[in-house]
């Protein structure tokens, strides 16, 4: 009996190290079990990365075996975030109504033959974004009929019942449609940058039946991606008082906008780029904080960006600057990622040139933290070009 325990104590650790052993191998999404063993694979001119044997695709879907889901590959089966929650960015319907249709269009949509899609939640998105690479993703997902001037893949999620903003690759991109539009802006606008939707069915037997005989392996595609966070080598704030301008000291942490009775304020940041290794840019985004706000309804703040050498700005050319034509809005208490123009951005990171944001604020105040650039490049030939792609 001393022996039998033994020996099944030794099976037992065994088995242990084993599992562990295939724990340690890969990378995992936590709480989603390890992808299949991968190999190396060529496919034609291309030098495609592992093969995840449990994924595959077709024309309209990507089949995710390890969520046991079916994913659209058209983002945009149901339309664009501009236009469903148009009337909620204007202040006509309220968030929650606009989501309960949006989830009723997604329901009644057919594509690929199939019915009955909904939203992807939260913890869904970000395991698929998570278990595949950001190329493999920008391929089987990209858009295909509406033009987005940006590569990156970007669709709205089901944030849940308590939702105060329209979720977009868990973060919430307030530009998407959400809060006050600028002055003479119409609701929208291709400046509130109009995403796709993540829309997934559950797998059943039928399904399966139904999508398995058109499905080949999914293929990675890796390119290497860098992000770097650039913190503004100056900021700046500009006080006007009628019709003079001056500057006044910034906070070294924060920022400030103001239209009010008494304070009429702008700030200014400007990132310099000659630090980045040279290669391809392929975006580029501010990450907003919001610290604090004052009145009702809630102060929209407004972002432009320009390009410009080292020396220092005259105030009243700032203030000008900042009048111009939004790039993108912003509202707290959101936290957001708003992306800049890509050629603009693409330019200044060419020849190493200084980038300008202004903010400001049409009515109330804002103060948020100072705002981070978020740059992604490459510096190696880029997959995504002269390839092709499924």
């Amino acid at each position: 009996m001393k022996l039998g325990a033994t020996v099944f104590s030794a099976v037992v650790f065994f088995l242990l190290m084993v599992a562990a052993k295939s724990q340690d191998s890969g990378s995992c999404y936590p709480g989603i079990a390890c992808p299949g063993a991968s190999t190396q694979a060529a496919v034609g001119d291309q030098v495609v990365g592992p093969i995840i044997a449990d994924f595959s695709f077709n024309q309209n879907f990507v089949i995710d075996g390890v969520q046991n889901l079916v994913w659209s590959r058209n983002l945009y089966a149901i339309g664009d975030t501009t236009a469903l929650f148009k009337e909620a960015s204007a202040g006509n319907q309220t968030l929650r109504d606009a989501f309960s249709s949006v989830k009723a269009s997604a329901q009644a949509a057919a594509i690929g033959d199939l019915t009955g899609w909904r939203l992807a939640k939260r913890p869904e998105v970000d395991a698929l974004l998570s278990t595949l690479d950001p190329t493999t993703i920008y391929i089987y997902f990209r858009a295909r009929a509406v033009q987005i001037p940006y590569r990156w893949v970007f669709g709205a999620f089901d944030g849940g019942d308590a939702v105060q903003s329209v979720p977009v690759d868990g973060s919430n991109y307030s530009n998407t449609s959400l809060g006050r539009l600028p002055e003479g802006q119409q609701p929208g606008s291709p400046n509130l940058n109009p995403y796709g939707f993540w829309l997934v069915k559950e797998m059943t037997p039928e399904v399966e039946r139904a999508i398995r005989p058109t499905a080949e392996p999914l293929r990675q595609y890796r390119e290497p991606v860098e992000e770097r966070r650039l913190n503004p080598v100056s900021t700046y704030s500009v006080l006007k008082a009628a019709d003079s301008f001056a500057f006044d000291e910034p906070h070294q942490y924060s920022g400030t906008v103001s239209t009010t009775s008494t304070v009429n304020s702008r700030y200014y940041v400007r990132y310099n780029l000659k630090q980045l290794p040279k290669g391809v840019l392929v975006g580029a985004e501010v990450l907003m904080s919001p610290l604090s706000w004052s009145g009702s309804p809630t102060p929209t703040v407004k972002i432009d960006v320009m390009t410009g050498s080292n020396q220092l700005p005259v105030p009243a050319d700032l203030w000008a600057f900042a009048a111009g034509e939004a790039i993108g809005v912003w509202q707290p208490p959101n936290r957001a990622r708003l992306e800049l123009p890509e050629q603009i951005a693409r330019n200044a990171y060419n020849v190493g040139d200084d980038l300008f944001l202004s903010f400001s604020t049409d009515f109330n105040s804002c103060q948020f933290a100072t705002p981070e650039l978020i740059v992604r490049f490459v510096q190696e030939p880029n997959v995504l070009f002269g390839r092709q792609l499924p």
